[in-house]
């Protein structure tokens, strides 16, 4: 019995043993699994800093902990112009009015403005509906009877007023490339361009940011349209309307400045890296900083031709 009594005695301090020494290990390999390695890649939108951009699980020594806490104290510093970048796209350009002059008053006959403003967009949408295209016209009067009376139309459908709205961005960047290129302004029908366009996208009751995407979306195609008009007219040795291109592109992004770093310029970079070489992007903004005097459209043009450090 004594016997016994020692065998099951030994048989639960062996069990009870084995469990420690199990939980001590799986303790230990906790330690050795429990930080993570940060992938980071340098972001040519931040002007080439590193970002994480995701985690890998892996087992490291103490000593790859500890270089890890250092890398991880970087990517957090070098991450927050990401936080910037993310935070600016959902907020204005600094172009914007903060806030629209208007003439609008006390009209005893607003309600004949309204009904003007209604048959305006009638036919711009029937116009559209036959075939039709928008024309200047509809635009400027439209933004005249709106603005003097300070009433507000409707399209339906939505996408009727989405396209008129591009048409109408279209006519302003349009005025705003034949105006002299050193101009800091621009009007059109008495209004500052910019007054006149983010006035247009509160009368047709459009979402101040949607219609700020849209500006941008439209700059940023003129740019890159205009510097690749800029360098055949270089290739085919005709300097002086290689400078008109250049200049379009100074005074547009004078006049609606491209926010840093922002989504449209890396786009525009990215196609043009496609199609012209290094050295033909650097001749081009090389020609670019000596006509045009604007820091911010130097700045942007170094953008769009993906030449931030250059």
């Amino acid at each position: 019995m004594q016997f016994v009594g020692g065998v099951v005695i030994l048989g639960f301090v062996f069990g009870f043993a084995i469990r420690v020494l199990v939980k001590l290990g799986s303790a230990l390999k906790g330690n050795f699994q429990s930080n993570p390695k940060f992938v980071v890649r340098r972001d040519r939108s931040l002007g080439g800093k590193e970002v994480v951009v995701s985690v890998d699980n892996i087992r490291s020594s103490s000593r790859d902990s500890k270089s890890f806490i250092a890398s991880d104290r970087a990517s957090r510093s070098n991450s927050t112009p990401r936080n910037f970048y993310l935070k600016a796209q959902n907020n204005l350009p600094k172009w914007w009015p903060t806030s629209l002059t208007s003439q609008s008053f006390d009209v005893v006959d607003k309600e004949d403005y309204q009904r003007e403003a209604n048959r305006i967009v009638r036919a711009i949408v029937d116009n559209r509906t036959s075939g039709k295209d928008i024309t200047d016209d509809d635009i400027i009067q439209l933004r005249r009877v709106c603005r003097i009376s300070g009433v507000q139309v409707t399209f339906e459908p939505k996408n009727t007023g989405d396209s008129f709205y591009r048409t109408s961005i279209d006519f302003v960047l349009n005025a705003c490339s034949r105006a002299p290129w050193e101009s800091s302004s621009v009007e059109i029908c008495s209004e500052d361009a910019r007054e006149f366009i983010a006035g247009l996208a509160e009368n047709i009751g459009l979402a101040k940011i949607d219609a700020a995407r849209m500006v941008s979306a439209a700059v940023a195609a003129r740019t890159r349209s205009w510097f690749l008009q800029a360098w055949a007219l270089e290739i085919q040795g005709k300097h002086s309307e290689l400078v008109a291109e250049l200049s379009k592109i100074c005074l547009i992004h004078r006049i609606f400045p491209p926010n840093e770093y922002s989504a449209e310029m890396e786009m525009v970079a990215r196609g043009l890296e496609k199609l012209m070489k290094l050295e033909e992007r650097q001749s081009l903004l090389k020609t670019f900083v000596g006509m045009c005097c604007s820091e911010d459209s130097q700045r942007s043009a170094a953008e769009a031709l993906g030449l931030v450090h250059w």
